[in-house]
């Protein structure tokens, strides 16, 4: 159960970072055809705003009655067109960095689902290392008190197919779905004799 939930995580983060990256491919080739890319324009375009109007003020404009000096009639005409590209410059770089926000977010989350999943697996390790322990100690009494090179030799060969078995279960645990391991358990009890 535990497993799903980190592979459907896993498959959602994947799926959301593709999407992301869709985007900023798709901010990316906006105004492809324009000579550096669109944020390269836009900045172009804001510096030379700066210059109209520094070089604005130097041009000591009078007013004749009833005329718009030069300086109206400029600011006027072209100002707006200045605000509207500094704005969707303003917009861009605010969507990028929603954008990078985001994508930091979907990666933190799988780093943090991956962890989980490895502490996991890790603790599981730790069950079955002392198990193991446990049943290679059994088995070493059971050698020191058995009698007779026979009956060793047969004793540690069980004990052997036992942690064998255990390994391969605890393997097969690691890579399966609590169905499939119940099934393989049924499957072996199934083939030991006496039962």
């Amino acid at each position: 159960m535990k497993a799903r939930k980190d592979q459907t995580l896993a498959r959602l983060n994947q799926d959301a970072e593709r999407r992301l990256l869709d985007i900023s491919g798709g901010l990316d080739r906006l105004g492809k055809g324009a000579v550096g890319g669109i944020q390269y324009r836009i900045n172009r375009s804001r510096y030379y705003a700066e210059v109209y109007r520094d070089l604005i003020k130097t041009l000591r404009c009078g007013n004749i009655e009833t005329w718009w000096t030069y300086e109206q009639y400029a600011h006027r005409g072209v100002e707006p067109a200045f605000r509207f590209i500094d704005s969707v410059g303003q917009r861009l770089e605010k969507l990028r960095e929603r954008l990078r926000a985001t994508m930091e977010g979907v990666q933190t989350s799988a780093i943090v689902n991956q962890t989980e999943a490895t502490r996991d697996n890790t603790f599981q390790l730790e069950v079955i290392a002392a198990a193991m322990h446990n049943i290679a100690v059994s088995a070493k009494k059971l050698v020191e008190e058995t009698e007779g090179y026979r009956r060793a030799h047969f004793v540690t060969g069980m004990v052997y197919l036992v942690v064998m078995i255990l390994l391969g279960t605890a393997t097969f645990y690691l890579r399966s779905t609590d169905k499939e391991l119940r099934e393989v358990t049924r499957q072996l009890l199934e083939k030991q004799p006496g039962r």
